[in-house]
């Protein structure tokens, strides 16, 4: 038999309270022997007793009850281990340093020392755009 997890929205005992408030058409007869069931189910001791008082439900039932009071499945549920939360890191730079780091960038894209003049850093930049500054 093929298993598969099923997590219900909310505790067994208040889904009870929930399916046996709705009434007529709002909840399928499947679904409703379901809830019924399960909240039977948590009282038994003895397996004997399940089996005796018929409490395990169908598929059907089963499919019914995911369909209507199926909660979201996380990985915690199918894995058991708590899924770990990046930690989200912010640098806040000022004006200067965005403007020293932005300078930097542009002089290793230029391949410019550090000791070379904001002057020639100019000229090779204006140089690498086809343009001529001498004029």
């Amino acid at each position: 038999a093929d298993l598969w997890p099923l997590k219900l929205a909310s505790k067994l005992p208040s889904l009870a309270s929930v399916a046996s408030n709705m009434t007529g058409n709002r909840l399928r007869e499947t679904c409703m022997h379901a809830v019924k069931k399960l909240d039977k189910l948590v009282l038994v001791k003895w397996f004997r007793e399940v089996d005796r008082m018929d409490l395990l439900p169908t598929f059907p039932e089963l499919n019914a009850l995911d369909k209507r009071f199926a909660g979201e499945l996380t990985i915690e549920d199918m894995e058991g281990v708590k899924e770990k939360k990046r930690a989200r890191t912010a640098i806040f730079k000022d004006e200067e340093e965005l403007q020293r780091d932005k300078r930097a960038a542009e002089r290793a894209l230029l391949g410019v020392s550090e000791s070379v003049t904001s002057t020639e850093v100019r000229r090779r930049m204006a140089m690498k755009a086809g343009l001529d500054m001498d004029n």
